[in-house]
């Protein structure tokens, strides 16, 4: 058997020594001491215990698996033994102290090198490193080259037991140290990566001429972005009071797209407005895309969102809408030669209506710089143009809605427009129409949109004899996923036209 090889003690089973071990060689790595360099607040340690109890060596030892490391010592030059040559090694399972008078006496430690050797040790008393869980990780103690009969007094072994408390609270101190050295660290490569996540942000945003704002709606104060002040032409600031930025805007801005938002929070609004830059005076063209946010965990609700600059963009397409409207005028004018010699004026009028028709969508659409148009703002465009817009009421959701689902509602909002004034409710003074558009879950629970026409207070409705160009576009609908429901009865004319809404941003 060798001496001090503790996992082979027979102060317990097998397998709670293995168990001890293990729990000590985890502390020990939590404190990462083992091999370090020497540090003077354990150096003072030995020297008092050494000094107290009139020893010529005095160690603070650490129990490996196989050895013993010094972290501090007095009167011994190694700064390690062998596992087997550890006196320590005896006192891994008590937290009492652990005094040998005379270690040649000692069934445990007499055939230890340290004390067969020439002049080596007699004596030894050690207090138990314990840590604040109770694991046992190593000792403090005194050696001497004589051995002592009465080992020590109790004035001595309270201060080594004492001082060996504060060889654990020093060790407890230096990982408090490296574990907040660790996340000041940690701290600053995270600041360093917001730092340039930040910076490339702001890069993104130049290059890209966006801007981002927050918008705290109970104080109207608007923390907004490097780029976004030079959109608007404000000096590099982090906040605006929001009334800052409504005095630039030639449209000024009201709360109705924050209630809007608010409304529906899912939604995202997007909007067009000019404004004038607060440095130079000058017009600019600002498109905007932005959410409500709802109050959490005691923050003020907010509206966040984009401003991109599209005046280059605004130009192009009103040059595209005025080479469009003398393209569409030469048809209408073309169309009037060639027709001309038809005894019957309506054709040629109801062609020209749906030239205008067409016109009112592709004006629409290029005063925005994107290919889309909000429903109500195409509804409000038709109907003014058919001088109706005073006798429709629209209703319910308002959404975006891609080209091509544009020009198609604007042609059946013509006809429908048209017919209401020849033949439906709008034929009569007191006749009224309504337009209610909303979401609803489809079949397959995806997003659909439901666009109601109700006229009310006007003739009997009958379906036609034969069908008409008008009617052909009805019935084709939005899209031709979607359907068409056309009612007819004696309380007037309805239609439901419905259609994916994914299809619709197309």
């Amino acid at each position: 058997m060798a001496y001090g090889d503790i996992t082979r003690s027979p102060a317990a089973s097998g397998e709670a020594q293995s168990a001890r071990e293990q729990q000590r060689l985890d502390a020990l790595a939590e404190y990462e001491v083992l091999d370090s360099e020497a540090e003077q607040a354990f150096d003072e340690i030995v020297f008092i215990a050494k000094t107290v109890c009139n020893a010529p060596t005095a160690l603070i030892s650490l129990v490996e698996r196989d050895r013993q490391w010094f972290k501090a010592r007095v009167g011994l030059d190694a700064c390690q033994t062998p596992i087997e040559q550890s006196v320590c090694a005896h006192g891994m399972h008590s937290t009492e102290l652990l005094v040998i008078p005379d270690l040649t006496a000692d069934a445990r430690t007499r055939d230890n090198a340290l004390v067969t050797a020439k002049d080596g040790v007699r004596f030894y008393a050690g207090a138990p490193l314990v840590t604040p869980a109770g694991v046992v990780i190593g000792m403090l103690c005194v050696l001497d080259g004589v051995p002592r009969p009465g080992g020590l007094d109790p004035t001595q072994k309270r201060i080594l037991k004492a001082l060996a408390g504060q060889v654990v609270d020093q060790l407890e101190l230096r990982k408090s140290l490296r574990a907040a050295a660790r996340e000041v660290e940690q701290h600053r490569s995270q600041t360093e990566v917001l730092r340039n996540a930040s910076k490339r942000l702001q890069l993104a945003e130049e290059a890209g001429n966006v801007g981002a704002f927050e918008l705290n709606i109970d104080t109207r104060m608007v923390k907004v972005s490097p780029e976004f002040c030079r959109i608007y032409g404000f000096d590099n600031v982090e906040t605006i009071h929001g009334g800052a930025i409504g005095d630039r805007r030639k449209i000024p801005a009201d709360k109705r797209v924050e209630e809007s938002s608010m409304a529906d929070p899912d939604r995202q609004v997007v909007e067009e407005y000019e404004i004038i830059r607060a440095n130079d005076g000058a017009v600019r063209w600002v498109e905007m895309r932005a959410r409500y946010v709802p109050p959490e965990n005691g923050a003020a609700p907010a509206f966040v969102g984009i401003v991109t600059d599209v005046t280059e963009q605004h130009a192009v397409n009103e040059e595209i809408a005025h080479r469009l409207k003398n393209t569409l005028a030469l048809v209408q004018a073309v169309a009037g030669h060639t027709l001309r010699d038809i005894p019957d004026p309506g054709p040629v009028r109801e062609f020209n209506r749906r030239v205008a028709a067409l016109a009112t969508a592709h004006d629409l659409l290029l005063r925005r710089s994107r290919s889309s148009g909000r429903l109500q703002e195409l509804a409000r465009s038709v109907f003014s143009k058919l001088g109706i817009d005073q006798r429709v009421t629209m209703l319910g959701h308002d959404c975006e809605m891609g080209s091509r689902p544009v020009l198609t509602l604007s042609m059946i909002l013509h006809e429908l427009g048209t017919n209401a004034m020849k033949y439906g409710a709008l034929s009569v003074p007191d006749g009224t129409v309504e337009l209610n558009a909303c979401i609803e879950a489809g079949e397959d629970e995806a997003p659909w949109l439901i666009l109601r026409w109700c006229e009310t207070g006007g003739p009997p409705a009958r379906e036609p004899a034969s069908k008409g160009l008008g009617t052909r576009l009805i019935e084709r609908g939005i899209d031709p996923e979607g359907k068409v429901d056309m009612r007819f009865g004696e309380d007037g004319f309805g239609l439901t036209l419905s259609a994916p809404m994914a299809n619709l941003a197309k």
